[in-house]
């Protein structure tokens, strides 16, 4: 009879696509990711830096530097962006100068596409603006290209008044960008404007008791030079035409310096003014024995005053006028100065009995021989010290009061100026 057969063991069959997914999980288990190559740490070299194979470079910024001049006014260079990389390169060229210089917001900016690797004539289409506000030159290079581009400065005649000596970094800073990679190069480059327009330091070519006559040398450049100030303490007390360099300085006081210094304007107004040539101190010479001074005191500013037409009328302290009641000319008597007003011919600085200063006829005693005194030398500060070796003092600080002589001290009461008679 038959047998009954041995059961076969039965087996099970995966699906195909099971073994696809089991393969392909093995082969990622094990292989190399290709996008490690995009996060290589960035190099950089000169002005160059690469993310992977992103990369851009930047050349020519270098030729940027200028030296503005009455001749030179205007620069053009060409800068050159190129794609180093792999992939396509959407870029962007910013272009500024540090702040503060001046040049930042002065300088016309002009950009745009350089033909065939030159610039020739500006075209109307081209940016335009300062370094503050130009717009950033941007593209997309091909991997491999690259692109040049005009970038032309230049400033005005006026300008260099203001901006004479001074200078500014210009910086280029490019960018790429593509999705999350990224690169970047950066340069500088320097533009100055000549100081070619600061005068010649004031020399003396003569000097008088209340005045100083000035020359100085014409700058370098001096064809937009329309005149020069002459500046005395730093405050304007003239101008000449920029054919004459010569200036002279009246209505000052006796025996004083005073610091001077030229600046070369142009034929605006306003004027645009120069920088300053050096400043140099000038002194008026001693008193002269013919000429008439106002002797105006320091405490309280005041001058001297005849007060009346007879012998022993006083001498008194009132506000400074301008009037011939306050003119006092210094006549030589030996050593000493005898001192009258035109007013009052005849009638001399004197003192009474109590010290108070009063108007006498020359009697040639101490009480009129005067001697003025310079309390440092070319302060155009005074003593009057009679040869009792009393000092004249202002007293009181009323509209009128009379002067007197004190024993001499360093205060301010007993200094006065001389100055001119107009």
């Amino acid at each position: 009879m038959p047998t009954e057969a041995t059961p076969r063991r039965r087996s099970r069959r995966l699906p195909l696509w099971g073994a696809v997914v089991t393969v392909a999980a093995l082969l990622t288990a094990v292989a190399v990711p290709a996008e490690a190559t995009w996060t290589a740490p960035v190099q950089t070299a000169s002005a160059t830096t690469s993310t992977g194979r992103l990369a851009v470079a930047l050349t020519g910024v270098d030729t940027l530097a200028a030296t503005y001049s009455s001749s030179a006014l205007s620069h053009t260079a060409t800068v050159t962006v190129a794609n180093t990389g792999t992939v396509p390169a959407p870029w962007s060229l910013g272009l500024t100068a540090a702040s503060g210089s001046g040049l930042d917001s002065t300088t016309r900016v002009a950009v745009w596409p350089a033909t065939s690797g030159r610039c020739g004539t500006r075209p109307g289409g081209a940016s335009s603006g300062t370094w503050a506000t130009i717009d950033a030159p941007s593209g997309t290079l091909p991997a491999g290209a690259s692109s040049s581009w005009c970038v032309q400065t230049s400033i005005t005649q006026a300008d260099r008044f203001d901006a004479a000596g001074g200078s500014a970094t210009i910086t280029a800073a490019l960018t790429a960008r593509l999705g999350a990679w990224s690169s970047a190069a950066t340069a500088t480059s320097v533009q100055t404007v000549a100081d070619t327009l600061t005068p010649g330091a004031p020399t003396k070519t003569s000097e008088t008791d209340t005045s100083i006559s000035l020359t100085w040398a014409a700058p370098a450049d001096s064809s937009a030079v329309s005149r020069y100030g002459i500046y005395r303490e730093g405050v304007l007390v003239g101008t000449v035409p920029s054919s004459t360099r010569n200036f002279t300085d009246t209505g000052l006081g006796v025996y004083r310096y005073y610091a001077y210094e030229i600046r070369a304007l142009d034929a605006s107004n306003p004027a645009r003014v120069s920088l300053a040539s050096p400043a140099v101190q000038h002194s008026t010479s001693w008193l002269d024995n013919s000429s008439l001074y106002v002797v105006r005191d320091l405490a309280s500013d005041r001058c001297v005053t005849v007060g009346g037409s007879t012998s022993g009328s006083p001498l008194w302290s009132s506000g400074c006028r301008g009037t011939t009641t306050q003119l006092w000319q210094f006549v030589a008597d030996g050593q000493y100065l005898k001192i009258t007003s035109p007013v009052v011919p005849g009638l001399y600085w004197d003192s009474a009995s109590d010290h108070r200063s009063v108007l006498r006829s020359d009697n040639a005693i101490s009480a009129q021989r005067w001697s003025a005194v310079p309390v440092v030398p070319g302060s155009g500060h005074f003593q009057f010290r009679d040869r009792n070796s009393m000092c004249l003092t202002s007293t009181g600080s009323g509209v009128t009061t009379q002067m007197q002589v004190s024993a001499c001290t360093t205060s301010e009461a007993q200094l006065f100026t001389l100055g001119a008679s107009s």
